[in-house]
C-alpha cells in the first residue's frame, strides 16, 4: 500500500470538497477525499468496491434526504465490512443527544465543522496528527 489516505466524505454540501482538497495540500498532503451526496451513493460505492477500501469516512448529520448522519452511521455499523472503518461525524449541531446517539452507534468522534479556510486547515492538521500519527488503524478489504 502506499501512503494515501483516503477519506469518504458523505455530505450534501457540493463546495466542501474543494475547501477540503485545498486545506488538505498544506496540512494533510497525504489525504485524497472522495465524496458521496447522499446515502446512495456511499451504497453504491461500497457495493462496487473491490480492493482496499477508505481509512476514515467523514460524515455529515445533516443532509437533505429522509436518512440523516445516524441512519447512515448505523447502516455503517451493520456491515460487517464497514463496521470497521472509523467514522467521524461532521455538525453545525452538536447538541448532547446528537453526539450521545452517535456515539452509542459507534462514531470514532463527533465534531463540529469549520466555517472558514482557517478552520479547516486547523480541521485537518488535527485530523491528520490524530489518524496518522497517534492511532494506528488497520486496512480494510472488500472483495465484492
Amino acid at each position: 500500500m502506499n501512503d494515501e489516505f483516503l477519506i469518504i466524505l458523505v455530505d450534501d454540501d457540493p463546495g466542501l470538497l474543494g475547501i477540503l482538497t485545498y486545506a488538505a495540500k498544506e496540512t494533510f498532503p497525504q489525504a485524497r477525499f472522495l465524496q458521496m451526496h447522499n446515502s446512495a451513493e456511499l451504497e453504491t460505492y461500497f457495493h462496487q468496491l473491490c480492493g482496499y477500501g477508505p481509512t476514515l469516512i467523514l460524515l455529515d448529520l445533516n443532509l437533505n434526504e429522509s436518512k440523516d448522519g445516524v441512519d447512515i452511521l448505523a447502516s455503517l455499523r451493520y456491515d460487517e465490512q464497514t463496521a470497521r472503518i472509523p467514522v467521524v461525524m461532521l455538525t453545525t449541531n452538536d447538541s448532547d443527544a446528537n453526539v450521545l446517539d452517535a456515539i452509542v452507534l459507534g462514531a470514532a468522534s463527533f465534531t463540529s465543522k469549520p466555517t472558514d479556510l482557517t478552520g479547516w486547515k486547523t480541521y485537518l492538521s488535527n485530523l491528520r496528527q490524530y489518524w496518522v500519527n497517534t492511532v494506528r488503524t488497520v486496512p480494510v478489504w472488500f472483495s465484492n
